[in-house]
């Protein structure tokens, strides 16, 4: 059995934080039942819940009960050194702390009655506000991904219009190359300069529009299933304290009860061992819920900012991108004002222009074909997120 030592400074309220149990008439053993936060003892690592008290400044406290051993503690005046025996943790998780863990689990769909029936409160778990406000940002996926759908079929027919200005844009530079007039010649041929900037102007707004998509789909697609990864990871770390909780009272209610009838239970008698082992698994579940919580806290609260933030930013910027298409529209097709025009449409002109679509097929479903290879746009969320 390890043994070891502490000295411990008293705090102004001349306590050294730790909770004893144990000890006469009942129990042959001092040991430690919970270090206190923010407290010397709380503090310090080397002494542990289920660790045995041993001696207090070098003598022993056998024989002692809790209120003797507390006592002992506050009258002395100075740093206070307490000898103690390690305990020995058992490895692996108690088979009925697993079956508690699961009930805990199970609890959180059941009805109060149901649950009153087993023998478990659902106050914790209920009104956990961690698990409410991950609850939010669920729904909120849902209009994140209402919002992608709508941009990406906005994006999809971007496209298309600027596919169809691109053609408009090569008919007519050919027919004005083509047209004996000059006048028409040179107008047809800046008209047609214009729908292929026009065309330009799309593919830049559609480019535009895939980078919010992409965007939006990160957070769709990452942020918020990390952190419900993060959260399932704080609820099991919750469940496993609140399992050890319900252990430590089903046993102190256990104690009490045979105390009442002057008959103490034998697992007091002989040291408690399995009660302190409780209160050492207790004491890790604790640091480890914790831990969670604060991990699942932290990554809330960036994710809360990311949403308030980046919906706004986006929005904002496919306005701008909009604003800049439309513009430059508009101011492009003003340059471009030759109208009226006279336009000696020949046969031969139209034949010609007849032959060159049959040569290069411009149909719906290449045009759409193009649209998928260039800009993806029936790929899976996830997959857009990691381009």
């Amino acid at each position: 059995m390890a043994t070891g030592s502490v000295t411990l400074r008293k705090n102004d309220k001349n306590m050294i934080g730790i909770s004893i149990g144990g000890g006469a008439p009942y129990c042959p053993v001092l040991y430690i039942v919970q270090l206190f936060d923010k407290t010397p003892a709380g503090d310090s690592s080397l002494m542990l819940p289920g660790d045995v008290i041993v001696g207090v400044n070098d003598k022993s406290v056998r024989g002692l009960s809790r209120s003797q051993l507390a006592n002992a503690i506050k009258a002395i005046k100075g740093p206070v050194t307490l000898n103690f025996n390690r305990l020995t943790e058992e490895k692996g998780r108690p088979i009925d702390i697993a079956w508690k863990t699961v009930k805990h689990k199970l609890v959180e769909s059941m009805s109060p009655s149901t649950a009153d029936s087993l023998g478990l409160s659902r106050a914790i778990l209920v009104n956990d506000k961690l698990v409410k406000k991950l609850q939010e940002f669920e729904q909120c996926s849902i209009m994140y991904m209402c919002l992608i759908n709508k941009l990406q079929a906005y994006m999809k027919a971007f496209h298309s219009v600027s596919l169809i200005q691109k053609v408009m844009g090569d008919v007519l530079a050919e027919v004005g190359v083509k047209s004996t007039q000059p006048d028409a010649n040179r107008a047809l041929t800046e008209l047609g300069s214009a729908h292929r900037d026009l065309a330009a102007f799309g593919r830049t707004a559609t480019s535009s529009m895939l980078t919010v998509i992409k965007d939006l789909a990160v957070f769709l697609t990452k942020a918020v299933p990390d952190a419900k990864l993060t959260m399932k990871k704080y609820a099991d770390a919750k469940f496993e304290y609140l399992s050890f909780c319900l252990k430590i009272k089903e046993m102190d209610d256990e104690e009490s009860s045979y105390l009442h009838t002057g008959d103490p239970l034998l697992r007091v008698t002989i040291g408690n061992y399995d009660y302190r082992q409780a209160l050492r698994g207790r004491y890790h579940a604790r640091k480890h819920f914790l831990a969670a919580r604060s991990a699942v806290t932290a990554k809330l609260e960036l994710l809360e900012v990311k949403r308030v933030q980046d919906i706004a930013f986006h929005l904002e910027r496919l306005v701008q991108v909009l604003s800049v298409y439309y513009t430059s529209s508009e101011t492009r097709l003003a340059a471009a004002n030759v109208f009226p025009i006279e336009v000696d449409l020949k046969r031969v002109v139209l034949s010609s222009h007849h032959q060159r679509e049959e040569d290069h097929d411009y149909s719906d479903n290449d045009q759409e074909e193009q649209l998928t290879a260039v800009y993806k746009l029936d790929q899976p969320l996830v997959e857009l997120a990691d381009q």
